[in-house]
């Protein structure tokens, strides 16, 4: 997975570079406006995968084979029913968008209306391949897993290649592209799975309980990963009807480069998701707990460290990195940095929700406080405030949605407060009090290699802190992870 993540992230910084090159700021400020539908449906394929994979993990944790195919078939019809809702809502929101709110040039009206339709049909394809991802994610195949990211990422690489010899449109030529590398990804995971797992058999059954808690399961966790999808697609449009394209270029090299970072928390995460679910269904809530509190902190710690030298070295690396960096691109990140370390502790909230199954209202709650930032920030631009204000309302609603469902997390099973607060927010604030003052006292008056030294200084003290927060069994837990090389969660 790791192997992978190298992989990946040499290959997207790659791409942007080239990307931004050859479409231009503009062209590519279109792209991430106008294809932000299928960026944002990429990011949280996975996570509209933990739906069908919690069910699987919970059977796999009974070793029922006859309930693993009644899930798979269930979670076929389910998904189709799904992309039918989604391709309805998408076209008619996007089409009134692009026909009457779009600032872009009347020249580039009809590349941006292919870059659409192919977004949408890609992103369908995304929908359709979740029940593959969940079973792949399901069995624990990371191999396999690592391999088809790589071969993904090749493919765009090869797409940006193409993009060199072509004299054709390129804004719409790569969004043609960009739809066939989602077909071949469906393709690939479904090939694999249904020639290496035993469940996945089309069949003509149909069981009308589990179709509908499934389906429930699905439908709410859809509504609520889709209000974020849709929230970052509307924030993307705002700062395009107030700001124009190079605001969305900004924005786009902002989140893409938030996004390659994010790989070593999503690492994580991906592997322990099939334990929670398993551990869940055991019964074993202590071990569940145990690992709850435990990767709260880890991943809040791996965020922090990956975050310390993007934020202090932004205009460095974006200079390195791009050559031609729009403007407002290192505020941007910086802020988005900073709304990522508040996300951080989000995940094992949601797999605790997920292992109990009840999500209704914690979906309605996350939907509703997560897209308040698009009426705040329309406010704040129509008033006359920066840009930043848009990440500024980001960041305050995503705190607030963590306040939230931390509390409703009381209502739905055994969870307190006062020991999460304890246990995981207490230690997270104390490792972050070397980059707070780093932040307080300053330092883009300094050079580059001042920066440096001071982001290995403060990397050294935040890992300091984090060891000293851990209690003597998750330090025990670490030195095995670290020396031994023995899963842990095995351990707990």
């Amino acid at each position: 997975m790791y192997i992978r993540m190298v992989f990946l992230l040499l290959i997207n910084f790659y791409t942007s570079r080239v990307i931004l090159e050859e479409l231009g700021v503009e062209d590519f400020g279109i792209y991430n406006v106008v294809a932000s539908v299928i960026i944002m449906f990429t990011s949280l394929r996975m996570l509209i995968a933990s739906s069908t994979q919690r069910y699987l993990n919970f059977e796999m944790g009974k070793d029922n084979l006859q309930r693993l195919n009644s899930v798979y078939n269930m979670s076929v019809y389910i998904n189709f029913i799904i992309a039918i809702i989604f391709f309805f809502i998408v076209e008619i929101v996007g089409l009134w968008f692009l026909y009457y709110r779009i600032n872009i040039d009347a020249s580039r009206f009809n590349a941006a209306m292919i870059v659409f339709q192919c977004s949408v049909i890609g992103a369908l394809f995304n929908i359709f391949s979740t029940t593959y991802d969940a079973e792949i994610i399901a069995h624990e195949k990371m191999g396999f897993f690592a391999y088809i990211s790589i071969f993904d990422a090749f493919l765009k690489l090869g797409a940006v290649f193409i993009l060199e010899l072509i004299s054709y449109d390129k804004l719409a030529f790569y969004g043609i592209l960009m739809m066939f590398i989602s077909i071949l990804s469906l393709v690939f995971n479904a090939i694999y799975s249904i020639t290496k797992f035993e469940e996945c058999t089309i069949k003509r059954i149909w069981d009308k309980k589990l179709f509908n808690e499934m389906l429930f399961f699905a439908g709410w966790n859809f509504i609520g990963k889709s209000a974020y999808a849709v929230t970052q697609s509307g924030l993307n449009m705002i700062l395009n009807v107030f700001g124009g394209p190079i605001v969305n270029a900004a924005r786009g090299i902002a989140f893409q480069l938030n996004a390659a970072t994010n790989q070593f928390v999503n690492n994580v995460n991906i592997v322990l998701d099939p334990f929670f679910i398993k551990t869940y269904a055991e019964g074993n809530m202590e071990k569940f707990y145990l690992a709850f509190n435990f990767s709260s902190k880890a991943l809040y710690y791996v965020q922090l460290i990956i975050v310390i030298p993007f934020f202090i070295l932004s205009e460095n690396l974006l200079d390195l990195w791009l050559g031609q960096v729009p403007e407002y691109s290192a505020n941007f990140l910086r802020l988005v940095l900073i709304w990522s370390l508040i996300r951080a502790p989000h995940s094992p909230l949601d797999k605790l929700f997920k292992a109990v199954g009840d999500i209704k209202i914690y979906q309605i709650m996350e939907g509703v406080i997560l897209a308040l930032p698009i009426l705040s920030s329309y406010i704040c631009l129509k008033m006359g405030l920066g840009f930043n204000t848009v990440f500024i309302n980001m960041i305050f609603f995503e705190a607030l949605n963590l306040i939230g469902i931390s509390f409703l997390a009381v209502r739905v099973c055994d969870f307190s407060v006062s020991n999460y607060a304890r246990n995981v927010i207490a230690p997270s604030s104390i490792i972050s009090v070397p980059f707070i003052l780093s932040c307080v006292i300053g330092l883009d008056s300094q050079t580059y290699l001042m920066k440096f030294l001071n982001v290995c200084v403060i990397e050294l003290f935040t890992s300091i802190c984090f060891y000293i927060c851990l209690k003597q069994n998750e330090k025990h837990q670490l030195k095995k992870i670290l020396f031994k090389e023995k899963k842990w969660q095995n351990k707990l």
